[in-house]
């Protein structure tokens, strides 16, 4: 896998989505992860499924993994 670069839009495969996170394959060893809130409407209901594929923007890396991505470049991103 090439390394990402931040603020980089990438398309990727929905491969498990959780309570509050979707796991996204990012061909490496480690998914990245997406807050379900990005997909969610405003009844928390998803549009999305797995398998899906998704355009998100790569927000940087957890330790050495890629790990934070989001789906819109107008939201101001938070990385904690």
């Amino acid at each position: 896998m090439e390394k990402l670069e931040i603020g980089q839009q990438i398309e990727t495969e929905i491969v498990a989505i959780g309570i509050d996170t979707i796991f996204l394959d990012l061909n490496a060893k480690s998914e990245g992860v997406l807050s379900r809130a990005e997909l969610a409407d405003e009844n928390g209901n998803l549009s999305v499924k797995e398998g899906d594929k998704i355009k998100v923007f790569f927000l940087g890396y957890k330790t050495t993994r890629p790990a934070l991505l989001q789906k819109s470049a107008d939201r101001a991103p938070t990385i904690q």
